[in-house]
């Protein structure tokens, strides 16, 4: 089933958490009563949304009525997959019987999805059916299809829970569908190059841990001690780089000798990813690293909610307040789990070079979208009593034609200010924030000061592509709001393209 543009918009509003928007919007463009095939799809899935979100009677009622509009679907090309959906969403409707007969209907249509969708979706109507045994045996073949399809077990996992709940059935069997964990390390780099007590501890904590994904930098020492241990282990690496690749090679890796030299350009060729937090960036500070390692926690945090897992830290420390020191009270901060090495410092500490002018800060943007018709004069009066009544920005706000730019000390700050301002103005703004190193100049045109910065045009590139009525993110600043929530709460961003790159949303 093809889906036109306005359609996928949708879907990426429900994606993004605005959910009832996407509603207000499907229904406004007179979608409600369409009998195509792909249009009943986004319905049901915006209505299974809702219902998830509705309490009592209601949720019940919302989730009869995305059974209805999968169902409908089934017969114009949904297929298997339509009624799957028809059959759980019965259930949790509270009609089993019409349950059961939309899961006979599962195993006898003709399914062309994935093997491992195949089987999970087999399995699923066998739960349905309360054919336990059955269900286990074809969620074990759904898994060994595809034992390393992480996201796609999540699903299943989330979807799985919520059926089990419903038929008061034990969940125990979902074990074989056990998430692996997130990494992120951090440690100091005065690390003897022949240390194999540490690398042996590692390893161990790695095994233990059933560690899939690994995110932080390849400094000398403990950073390429770690590294080692996840590629040597099949874990996938992520580098997360403060400066590029070649500047900190020369700035935080073969000061310390060739030999680690060496070691860094085997990871990065093994590498799954390698980013850069500030492009173009001559010399490593303590804002810039610290940038790169609350980056590499936050997709460290993002990876774990996306297969349903746990993210851990592993950090090598040695007692003095050096950036992996800082790197492990954030995380601890955050209530996370971590597992914590000591490694003697054989020589003295680096101490980075500090500006005193640079700092982090949260950029946020938004475009009002008005046409010539509405009273200009009241919405922005309106957007002004928003911005007044949100966390004060640490600089003027600057307003340039139809777009307003507020600095914030911290992405949470910033995200705060647009869901007031989404708040009061509605589809009428775009909004978008950006997270990263700026440098504080006093103001020659108002007084106070400036924030000069590339972030700035960064939240001006993701306006460009953020529908009405969102929130866009961009990579460092979804990071740092997942790695603020605390780990009982879901995350409070979606990644709208899946590949980690973004853009991302902030759910509202």
């Amino acid at each position: 089933m093809s889906q036109s543009p306005f359609l996928l918009d949708l879907a990426a509003l429900v994606r993004a958490g605005a959910v009832d928007h996407a509603w207000t919007l499907f229904v406004g463009a007179g979608l409600a009563a369409s009998d195509d095939p792909a249009v009943l799809t986004l319905k049901g899935r915006i209505l299974k949304a809702r219902a998830r979100a509705a309490e009592g009677e209601e949720r019940a009622e919302l989730y009869g009525q995305a059974a209805a509009a999968y169902l409908a679907a089934a017969p114009g090309g949904g297929g298997a997959y339509a009624l799957i959906n028809a059959a759980t969403l019965s259930l949790l409707a509270g009609d089993e019987a019409a349950a059961r007969v939309h899961a006979l209907a599962v195993l006898e249509a003709n399914d062309d999805d994935a093997p491992y969708y195949q089987a999970a979706t087999r399995a699923e109507a066998l739960l349905v059916l309360r054919r336990f045994d059955e269900a286990w045996a074809a969620l074990d073949a759904a898994v060994a299809a595809a034992p390393k399809a992480w996201e796609d077990h999540a699903v299943t996992l989330r979807q799985f829970r919520l059926l089990l709940e419903a038929l008061g059935e034990d969940d125990a069997g979902l074990a074989r569908l056990a998430p692996p964990r997130s990494l992120h390390f951090t440690g100091h780099m005065a690390v003897s190059s022949d240390d194999a007590g540490l690398a042996a501890e590692v390893a161990r904590i790695v095994a233990e841990e059933r560690v899939a994904f690994g995110y932080g930098a390849l400094a000398a020492g403990a950073d390429i001690v770690v590294a080692e241990a996840l590629a040597d282990a099949g874990v996938e690496l992520h580098v997360l780089l403060p400066v590029d690749t070649a500047a900190f090679r020369v700035l935080s890796v073969t000061p310390w000798g060739e030999a680690w030299g060496a070691r860094f350009d085997r990871l990065m060729a093994q590498a799954e990813s390698v980013r850069v937090v500030t492009p173009g960036a001559a010399t490593i500070d303590a804002p810039t690293i610290d940038l790169a390692a609350e980056t590499a926690m936050g997709l460290a945090v993002l990876k774990a909610a996306t297969v349903a897992g746990e993210a851990v830290q592993l950090a090598v420390l040695d007692g003095e307040k050096g950036a992996s020191a800082r790197a492990a009270v954030r995380w601890a901060g955050g209530g996370r789990r971590q597992r914590l090495l000591t490694a003697p410092r054989p020589t003295a500490r680096a101490v980075s070079p500090i500006d005193p002018a640079a700092r982090l800060a949260a950029f946020l943007g938004c475009a009002v979208d008005l046409p010539s018709s509405v009273d200009r004069d009241r919405i922005l009066q309106t957007l002004a009593l928003a911005v007044q009544d949100g966390p004060p920005p640490i600089t003027a706000p600057s307003w340039s034609g139809r777009t307003l730019l507020l600095v914030h000390e911290t992405p949470e700050n910033a995200a705060l200010a647009a869901r007031a301002i989404l708040a009061a103005l509605g589809e009428s703004v775009r909004l978008s924030a950006s997270y990263g190193l700026t440098t504080m100049a006093p103001d020659p045109f108002g007084g106070g000061l400036l924030a000069t910065g590339a972030e700035a045009e960064a939240v001006s590139r993701l306006l460009v592509t953020t529908p009405p009525g969102a929130i866009h993110l961009g990579l460092a600043c979804a990071a740092a709001l997942s790695l603020a929530m605390p780990p009982s709460q879901p995350s409070p961003v979606t990644d709208l393209t899946g590949d980690e790159l973004g853009p991302y949303a902030l759910r509202t």
